[in-house]
């Protein structure tokens, strides 16, 4: 990951202010004011977990889903079985890249 000098960052932990955890709360990000013990900023920062959470979770259950459909219903041959796979590596690719901002 590259970085620019003139990314705003976070006073306290220095992370690059972005959409998630480390959103701006007023020059430090989300996740050092919930850490100080900001009620109101916990509450967001278990939103967004959650929201992450639940993403991941349909990610998981749709990779689980076409694998299983092809090893069911799919051929046998091995171009089909490594479609599958990338097909199933693709989607959890994505899902990373979302959790960590670069989505």
């Amino acid at each position: 990951m590259t970085t620019h000098q003139n990314e705003a960052r976070c006073g306290i932990c220095k992370a690059v202010l972005d959409q998630s955890l480390h959103a701006d709360c007023g020059g430090d990000c989300l996740l050092c004011m919930a850490e100080a013990g900001d009620p109101g900023v916990a509450l967001e920062v278990i939103k967004i977990l959650k929201a992450q959470r639940n993403d991941l979770l349909t990610v998981m259950k749709q990779a689980k889903y076409n694998l299983m459909h092809q090893r069911r219903f799919g051929t046998e041959s091995m171009t089909a079985w490594r479609n599958a796979a990338a097909y199933a590596e693709g989607d959890l690719e994505d899902a990373i890249n979302k959790v960590e901002g670069r989505a």
